[in-house]
């Protein structure tokens, strides 16, 4: 042909491999390499969205339904109410070993079974004889709360009454009232006004 020395004639794959290269350049299109190495980052991340998606509403579930479980167990606590009869005292034995002496027309609330506290609710007169286990134990009357380790005392709280008194017998006791703390030693008494 009349081009024949003038034109040097390509081979096909040399002249679509540049201009693959020439639109890629145009179009900012990385090369292979990059492409496969963007393309497993890209897996990679989609996988680990996809793990994620499906562990967290399951880790969240399930912190929900042990913290549910907790508080209903906690709320649904059985408390046991006991008065002292006619006859005058009456003894009984709290779930942690603790003695209390029931005056009568007297009162006390306790739960079934003490958990992380010891709080015991009296209504009138009541002597307390607390083992000694390092968790303190609560006896609230009324206003007053008094907080002990391991002691001897009394508490005397009827609703009639202007005042709420406790008496040390052994060990030490603290009172908490309207802000206000008061510790005791034996032999000792804590008159509160309400």
């Amino acid at each position: 042909s009349i081009f024949n020395g003038a034109v040097k004639e390509e081979e096909p794959d040399a002249r679509a491999r540049r201009s693959f290269e020439a639109i890629s350049r145009r179009l900012q299109f990385p090369d292979s390499a990059g492409t496969t190495f963007k393309r497993r980052t890209y897996l990679r991340r989609a996988i680990a969205l996809r793990i994620a998606a499906v562990l967290i509403p399951v880790l969240i579930l399930t912190g929900g339904v042990m913290l549910y479980n907790r508080l209903s167990i906690e709320n649904h606590q059985s408390y046991i109410s006991v008065s002292g009869d006619d006859a005058g005292r009456k003894n009984y034995i709290l779930p942690d070993g603790s003695e209390v002496w029931i005056a009568k027309g007297s009162e006390i609330t306790y739960p079934e079974a003490f958990s992380e506290s010891r709080s015991v609710t009296i209504t009138g007169e009541a002597y307390f004889s607390v083992v000694k286990n390092g968790t303190p134990f609560e006896v609230v009357a009324d206003k007053l709360t008094v907080r002990v380790l391991g002691t001897e005392f009394n508490v005397e709280s009827y609703p009639s009454a202007d005042n709420a008194l406790v008496t040390l017998a052994s060990g030490s006791v603290e009172g908490n009232a309207g802000g206000s703390s008061y510790i005791r030693k034996p032999m000792e008494q804590l008159n509160y006004e309400k």
